[in-house]
């Protein structure tokens, strides 16, 4: 089975120069959690929740033992000042300044074992699927277990 038979097409995405409110109006809107980078078609990055709650993370405090959710909670419900203004100057940072660089990525073409390798290699829950580097898609685990489902009835 081909990784576009399964990927979901026209994947929701961001420019560059968007900023990270607009990301997470994104992600909450479309209920994600990531959204690709495309700069004239190309695939330039992916920023996911992990990244945001990164950046409202100024001052260190989520690590990966605790509850991720609940500190960011704390965080956006403070009544402190400086997290607040904080907040607010993560919140005007440009995609750009945030995306993670590397982007991995899968071939529409290529085998869906391949996605699937990539996905456990390197521990994420979402490969942009691209055609001539630009981004054509996107396949995410819960795609590939959809995908065996079908297979097994």
């Amino acid at each position: 089975m081909k990784v576009r038979e399964i990927m979901t097409k026209n994947p929701i995405s961001v420019s560059p120069s968007s900023t990270m409110s607009d990301v997470v109006k994104t992600l909450a809107k479309n209920q994600i959690s990531g959204v690709m980078v495309v700069n004239k078609g190309k695939l330039v990055g992916v920023v996911t929740q992990t990244d945001v709650i990164r950046a409202v993370d100024m001052y260190n405090k989520v690590n990966k033992s605790a509850d991720v959710m609940s500190l960011v909670s704390a965080i956006l419900e403070s009544k402190d000042q400086k997290i607040k203004a904080g907040i607010r100057k993560m919140m005007k940072k440009k995609v750009r300044d945030v995306a993670k660089g590397e982007v991995i990525s899968v071939e529409s073409e290529e085998e869906l074992y391949r996605a699937a390798t990539l996905l456990n290699l390197h521990e994420i829950d979402r490969l942009p699927v691209t055609q001539k580097g630009k981004l054509v898609g996107v396949i995410t685990k819960s795609d590939i277990i959809a995908a065996l489902h079908r297979m097994d009835n």
